[in-house]
């Protein structure tokens, strides 16, 4: 085979093989589609509070109303939490009035779900509901009197926070 073969036998390889990373990275691509016209690719990292949160590439966090969305696709499943108090894990995908849940085979309306994010790994996890209680335990320190500290080096401190003398 000819020298001048072999290199365009290597360059339609090499142009097929980019053009296939060029097609696998898009592909990989959230898409927000607006009301305008205006579309916006990149990772959608939440929807909560009337708002959907894109990562991008090119300009990093953008926050848009989702009374200005009329599409969206995402590559990956979200944890939604519906406003019905329903947990499903889903990739969507159509118009806002009725997004197709991919995996459920159902779909839902943009405006019913009230809070979608993305797991680290994509994993399913639950939302809390409106109805979580959230609860900490803490204990506060034992009160210091002022003027032990102003006689005690600051090395001594979270000694004397435990027995209250310097």
């Amino acid at each position: 085979m000819s020298m001048f073969l072999r290199m365009t036998r290597w360059r339609s390889k090499s142009a097929i093989l980019l053009l296939e990373l060029a097609l696998a990275h898009t592909a990989q691509a959230d898409r927000v589609e607006f009301t305008n016209g205006d579309v916006i690719t990149g990772t959608v990292t939440s929807i909560a509070g009337g708002k959907v949160v894109v990562q991008t590439e090119y300009a990093g966090k953008i926050t848009a109303g989702l009374d200005k969305v009329a599409r969206i696709k995402t590559d990956a499943e979200l944890n939604l939490l519906t406003s019905g108090g329903e947990n499903l894990f889903s990739a969507i995908d159509g118009e806002a009035a009725a997004l197709k849940l991919s995996s459920l085979n159902r779909d839902l309306a943009l405006a019913d779900v009230s809070k979608a994010t993305r797991s680290a790994g994509g994993q399913r996890s639950t939302l809390p509901t409106g109805n979580t209680k959230w609860t900490s335990q803490q204990r506060s320190p034992k009160a210091i009197p002022t003027t032990a500290t102003s006689r005690c080096p600051p090395s001594r401190w979270r000694e004397m926070s435990k027995t209250n003398t310097c």
